[in-house]
C-alpha cells in the first residue's frame, strides 16, 4: 500500500490557467516543469575598441524568477568588467534595470519576477598592452530557474 505525504515542509502547490506552480518557504512561486535555460557567452574586445559592451536577449522569460550569473576574466589580456540585466515588465515594451553585477569569478543571483524579456549588458575591456592578443574578452556563464 502507498501513503501520500502530504508535509510540503512550508510549501504549497498551486494550479493556474492549466499550470502548476510551487511556492517555497521564502513566497517566491516557480513553475513546475520549468527546466530552465543555461549557457555560457563570450564577450570580445580588441584592442582598436578596448571597451565593448555586448546586449544578449532572452525572450519569454516570465516564468523564471531568478538569474545566475558568473563572470570571469579569461587569460588572454582580457578584462570582464560588469554585466547589467534589464527586463521588460509583463505587457509593456521598455527596458528598466534590473541589477548591475560587477562581482568577478563568483556566482551571483539576481531575483526577478513578471518581466517578458531579459536583456544581459556585458561589457568586457582589453588592456591593449604589448604581448597580449589581440582579442580579448568576458566569459560569462548564466542559468535561469
Amino acid at each position: 500500500m502507498t501513503e501520500l505525504n502530504s508535509d510540503l515542509g512550508g510549501c504549497s502547490l498551486e494550479q493556474e490557467d492549466g499550470n502548476f506552480y510551487i511556492v517555497g518557504a521564502d513566497s517566491v512561486r516557480k513553475k513546475l516543469g520549468n527546466t530552465g535555460i543555461s549557457g555560457t557567452l563570450e564577450t570580445v574586445a580588441v584592442r582598436d575598441r578596448t571597451i565593448m559592451t555586448r546586449n544578449y536577449i532572452f525572450n519569454n522569460t516570465e516564468d523564471y524568477t531568478s538569474l545566475v550569473l558568473n563572470i570571469k576574466n579569461p587569460a588572454n589580456g582580457g578584462n570582464a568588467t560588469s554585466a547589467t540585466v534589464y527586463g521588460t515588465p509583463v505587457g509593456t515594451s521598455t527596458y528598466e534595470q534590473i541589477q548591475k553585477v560587477t562581482t568577478l569569478s563568483a556566482d551571483v543571483t539576481i531575483k526577478f519576477k513578471d518581466y517578458d524579456h531579459i536583456k544581459l549588458a556585458v561589457t568586457a575591456s582589453h588592456s591593449g598592452n604589448v604581448g597580449h592578443s589581440y582579442e580579448a574578452g568576458a566569459i560569462t556563464t548564466y542559468a535561469f530557474s
